[in-house]
């Protein structure tokens, strides 16, 4: 039985020990990175790109087969889609939610001549009364008129939140027939024809009420509780609430679900949209 000192070889079997192990992790990582490497040469070699989250069939059936086979028929399954295929056909439309108070001091007029001028033919004013309606077509403006009901939880919000409220209800409808909408508020000026300006990569592009870059895209922040001990230390995420007076809504299974749950709360709950 030989002793293991350093006069009979324990400093070399410690070396080897050691060889041993940086050579195994070596491998390991090399191993690690050739799998790595190998799945994304494969990825792209047979375009394995993710995709969607498939529709589920109802909606399927109602945005995507029936639209097909309006394609074919040009059968409309209602007014609203009837006036849609004459406007923005592209199945993307600028939305605009108004009453005859927006045509106070002008405000209707001035958004109405922003898009004009911005030659933004897909564009839409849902008109809640007649007399809004009646200024539209006379100042050639597309408008389709909604009889609506304010709900009587949004009673006594103040008529541009209890109106601004009905937008997400709105906007089921022309989701569910497979449109996506640029909705925006009358008190917006444009000057650039905005779908030139939206990426459509995600199912909906907002805006932010943040004042920098912190604020508007959300930033990584950190607290510090010395009476806490050893968890003194936190993290959270802050950001501002995305602003509703101006987005963009793609149509599919996702957004439908985000609108379904918005309008119905709204109309139980009186909070600001």
């Amino acid at each position: 039985m030989p002793s293991y000192d350093d006069s009979t070889g324990k400093s070399k079997i410690t070396e080897a020990k050691t060889r041993y192990t940086v050579l195994a992790t070596f491998f390991a990582v090399g191993l690690c990175l050739g799998v790595v490497i190998s799945e994304r040469v494969y990825v792209q070699k047979h375009a394995l790109i993710p995709k969607p989250r498939q529709l589920v069939d109802t909606l399927a059936n109602t945005i995507h087969v029936g639209h097909r086979v309006h394609d074919v028929a040009a059968a409309p399954r209602n007014d609203l889609e009837a006036y849609l295929m004459q406007v923005a056909p592209q199945k993307e439309v600028l939305l605009a939610v108004a009453n005859k108070n927006t045509m106070w001091d002008g405000m209707l007029d001035t958004f109405t001549q922003g898009f004009k001028r911005s030659k933004v033919p897909n564009h839409m004013v849902l008109a809640l009364d007649k007399e809004t309606e009646a200024w539209c077509k006379q100042n050639g403006v597309n408008a389709y008129y909604m009889n609506l009901s304010i709900a009587s939880v949004q009673q006594g919000t103040g008529d541009n939140h209890a109106v601004s409220a009905m937008k997400f209800g709105i906007l089921k409808k022309f989701v569910e027939l497979g449109w996506a909408v640029l909705l925006s508020d009358v008190d917006i000026a444009i000057f650039q024809n905005p779908f030139e300006h939206i990426y459509r990569d995600s199912d909906i592009e907002g805006m932010t009420d943040g004042f920098d870059e912190h604020t508007a895209y959300g930033s990584i922040e950190g607290f510090d509780d010395p009476s806490m001990g050893w968890g003194r230390y936190a993290q959270y995420y802050k950001h501002f609430n995305l602003n509703s007076g101006l987005f963009y809504i793609k149509a599919n299974n996702r957004t439908m679900d985000l609108l379904t749950r918005l309008a119905d709360r709204l109309s139980h709950e009186k909070y600001w949209d």
